[in-house]
């Protein structure tokens, strides 16, 4: 192979790895609410609709104890709004985890340590004598940040 021909494969390939990294899913839609589900309620204005707030045991209007004893059971059996919040509270958690990686991280560390070496092993000790202890301490930030240049820390945001 010339110098020629390995220098354009390279150059090729370079320019596909480009290429590739570029491609980084498609964009999320947008959700466009109809104009007509926006406007007020229709029958608002009319005297015989109440604009207040609605009650919360609505069906004690009724004065049905057999209804009232199915609403206490529903109450009491159904966890379906429990487990709604929990999803909930999981999205939110996972979504605010994936907007943490767009600002930098750090990462601090700290070590101490006491030693004494073997009294064989340090030349020019006299016999019977101990070898001194050494302290030694260890401090460390490290701080990184990835660029979203191709768009990953954003597209997992948007998902």
């Amino acid at each position: 192979m010339t110098r020629r021909t390995t220098l354009s494969l390279l150059t090729a390939a370079a320019s596909s790895a480009l290429l590739a990294a570029c491609a980084v899913g498609p964009k999320a839609p947008t959700a466009d609410l109809p104009t007509a589900g926006t406007g007020a309620f229709v029958g608002s204005t009319s005297p015989t609709v109440s604009t207040a707030q609605a009650r919360d045991d609505w069906w004690r209007l009724y004065d049905d104890p057999q209804l009232d004893a199915l609403i206490q059971q529903a109450f009491a059996e159904n966890n379906q709004l429990e487990a709604a919040f929990a999803n909930l509270r999981a999205v939110r958690a996972s979504l605010s985890e994936a907007r943490v990686g767009r600002f930098p991280t750090t990462t601090t560390s700290a070590q101490a340590q006491r030693s004494r070496a073997s009294a064989a092993t340090v030349p020019g000790l006299p016999a019977g004598e101990k070898a001194p202890e050494v302290d030694t301490y260890d401090v460390g930030i490290q701080a990184a940040y990835e660029v979203d240049l191709f768009g990953r820390v954003e597209s997992t945001i948007r998902t």
